[in-house]
């Protein structure tokens, strides 16, 4: 089986703010992209597993502009899935 590892690191004024978020955020450790669907026109679907602290990261989603809607689930105490419409 062959495997990649990439990294990619954009500037902070192409990111994403809930990337940027993640990055910056001392409570934040990294989020890994495992779903992204975006079969919908107007709307793209994606599920991310996220190391970190639930609670201010669902502050930073409540406020972000682009997110219609979200749910977070905890996986155990240092880790979550989060769920985001955009």
């Amino acid at each position: 089986m062959k495997y990649v590892r990439l990294t990619l690191r954009h500037p902070r004024e192409m990111r994403n703010p809930m990337r940027s978020f993640i990055m910056e955020h001392d409570a934040m450790e990294r989020a890994e992209l495992l779903n992204w669907n975006l079969s919908h026109e107007d709307r793209d679907y994606v599920l991310f597993r996220i190391v970190g602290e639930m609670e201010p990261y669902a502050e930073a989603v409540d406020a972000a502009p682009l997110i219609h809607d979200y749910e977070l689930t905890p996986l155990d105490d240092a880790s979550f899935y989060a769920y985001i419409e955009h």
